[in-house]
């Protein structure tokens, strides 16, 4: 690089040239950037750019920004100031994870400029990915299975993991994996475990650059061990689904499983038989109920299986109509149990207090009937009564089309229809401002005193109502029990409110 006087007698001597010559200089060239790789390790980067010398360049001013547009006034710590190299390096100055964008111009030794260069660019990757925070390590049935959560590089380009295994905690060990780039998914079965052996295992992240990651050890044990007892649960399609397809595909989750058949069929399961996923595809149906049978081989020969039914109707489309016909909407029953019944159109499952109905179609399988056996009435007053029918899904979709229906009855506690006020009694005072009454009833499946519903015991047949307000003087208590046909009986006391607790006093005034 020339000193500032070599670089003044070199502007002289170029000066007098042009004055010799009779000619001045053009504008220089406008220099070529050299490509930058899409990564940058570190927090420094050496740029590079055309020598235009043949042009008249003498001097080059290369610029960094994070903004591709150049806003000016440039930051000059970003820049290289004017220099004669075609090469420079930002040195220590960048950022981790910024990208930033380097032009460079040239003048001449008349300090005519060029035009800036077209714009590269780079990424600075400065440190290593996110660290490993949640390494598991189970035993299996052949190998040791290695799991975590995917990791982080701020965008800079994770590239892979490197697994290690000890005998010993605290220990790193050795490298277990097949080499770099072998590992990137953030799963790794170790199928050299030996069962007399618990191994501690670390996962470390490494970035493009192959800056390994060493915080972060989190270190787990792990020894094989058998399969405990199987199990499997099929997840589609849900029980009692409605469908009018002649074929189904069943698929669900399993553990300890190593075979499933789906209605006699062999299923297609994921590979690690501790948990997976299992499915079959294109399962027949009959028309109407059809049984749906997955069934699941274990170690030991220990078995398991998992049932549902699946109802096929004959069309998809027409909507579900469900109508409770026993017992009647508004009738009365004796406290207890009472069976409920109906009729329905293009149903194939209801429900009624979350439990499935028994239903009995026609040939057609177009429509039926159905009978909940016992359903119970055991409080007095009004029972709401709910069905839920569910038919085949609307076009393109997998949902059932649903339908309800509901009536509402009403029990009505045995006798003849009565009512009576025991406490308090009729004439009673007070200076309470609310009073609790009570009684007895029957035949009615409701008692209300001055408008505010009663509690009532359905065995004792009695009745209290607490926090009735009174007011200064007479007041009158009306407890009205309703029972069938919304008939009515009424029972009425009068209770008197005085201001104060002290004895009652009185004294003529006139005539003296």
């Amino acid at each position: 690089m020339l000193m500032k006087a070599e670089r003044t007698i070199l502007k002289l001597l170029l000066a007098g040239l042009v004055i010799w010559g009779g000619s001045a200089w053009a504008q220089p060239a406008v220099p070529t950037m050299n490509p930058e790789p899409e990564f940058t390790a570190g927090l420094s980067n050496t740029v590079s750019w055309s020598n235009e010398s043949a042009s008249g360049a003498v001097e080059y001013f290369v610029g960094a920004a994070t903004d591709p547009e150049f806003p000016d006034p440039q930051q000059m710590e970003l820049s290289s100031g004017w220099i004669t190299a075609t090469t420079y390096t930002f040195d220590a100055v960048l950022e981790d994870g910024l990208t930033y964008y380097y032009r460079v111009r040239a003048r001449n030794a008349d300090m005519t400029m060029s035009a800036w260069s077209d714009s590269v660019f780079s990424t600075q990757d400065a440190i290593g990915p996110d660290p490993v925070t949640d390494l598991d390590a189970v035993g299996r049935l052949e190998y040791v299975r290695l799991t975590w959560s995917p990791v982080e590089d701020a965008g800079i380009g994770f590239a892979f993991y490197r697994v290690y295994r000890s005998t010993a905690m605290g220990d790193l060990g050795s490298r277990i994996d097949g080499g770099d780039n072998t590992v990137t998914l953030p799963f790794f079965a170790d199928e050299t475990a030996d069962t007399a052996v618990t191994y501690w295992y670390t996962v470390r992240p490494v970035d493009l650059f192959g800056q390994e990651t060493l915080e972060g050890n989190n270190q787990d044990d792990a020894a094989l061990q058998l399969l405990g007892d199987p199990s499997l649960q099929i997840v589609w399609p849900t029980d009692h689904y409605v469908t009018c397809e002649e074929a189904l595909d069943v698929s669900g989750v399993f553990y300890n499983t190593v075979s499933i058949w789906v209605n006699g069929e062999p299923a297609r399961m994921t590979l690690d038989p501790v948990s997976g996923e299992f499915s079959a595809l294109g399962i027949p149906l009959a028309m109407g109920p059809n049984t749906i049978l997955a069934e699941g081989n274990g170690t030991f020969g220990r078995t398991t299986s998992h049932e549902i039914l699946v109802i096929r109707l004959p069309s998809c489309g027409p909507l579900p109509v469900l109508t409770i016909t026993v017992p009647e909407d508004g009738s009365y029953q004796e406290q207890g149990f009472v069976d409920v019944s109906g009729t329905f159109e293009n149903v194939g499952a209801i429900m009624i207090m979350d439990q499935w109905v028994d239903i009995t179609w026609n040939a057609e399988f177009t429509t039926g009937t159905f009978l909940y056996l016992d359903y119970p009435i055991d409080q007095l007053g009004a029972t709401t009564i709910t069905a839920t029918g569910y038919g085949t899904p609307p076009p393109g979709e997998l949902i059932d089309r649903v339908v309800t229906d509901e009536v509402t009855v009403y029990v009505v506690a045995p006798g003849e229809l009565a009512v009576d006020i025991t406490s308090p009694e009729d004439g009673d005072i007070t200076d309470a401002r609310s009073i609790t009454v009570s009684g007895t009833f029957s035949g009615a499946f409701k008692v209300e005193v001055n408008g505010i519903l009663a509690v009532l015991d359905p065995l004792a047949l009695t009745f209290e109502c607490e926090s009735v307000p009174l007011e200064l003087g007479a007041n009158e208590i009306r407890a009205v029990a309703t029972g069938a046909d919304m008939a009515t009986v009424e029972d009425v006391i009068t209770v008197y409110v005085v201001g104060s607790s002290d004895p009652p006093t009185v004294e003529i005034t006139f005539p003296p």
